[in-house]
């Protein structure tokens, strides 16, 4: 494990999940830096190191995390964790809907 995902799920998860506890799935899916697909040349530099998901049971349980994720002493907590393993600048945050396929 190098050191960024080292430091992510050791020290960042737990702080995220104690700091906002309406999550109730939380997925990082690291990329594969080594991996390529022959048919797509175009797209063989990964744009990020991993895709996070945040999962949540309800509506009202998103608005409860943003509202946890809001306060100061919460912001202070991840933004300073953030720093020191993330460049910030390069966050996205997109808020999805899920449709999922019927493989039969």
């Amino acid at each position: 494990m190098d050191e960024f995902q080292d430091h992510y799920e050791n020290q960042h998860v737990p702080l995220v999940l104690h700091s906002t506890p309406t999550i109730s799935r939380y997925v990082r899916n690291y990329v594969k830096a080594d991996s390529t697909f022959s048919n797509l040349d175009s797209l063989t530099t990964p744009l990020c190191d991993v895709v996070t998901e945040a999962w949540f049971d309800s509506e009202a349980d998103f608005t409860k995390f943003q509202l946890d994720a809001s306060r100061p002493e919460v912001r202070k907590l991840i933004s300073e964790d953030e720093l020191s393993f993330i460049d910030r600048s390069a966050i996205r945050v997109f808020l999805v809907r899920e449709c999922i396929s019927t493989i039969s």
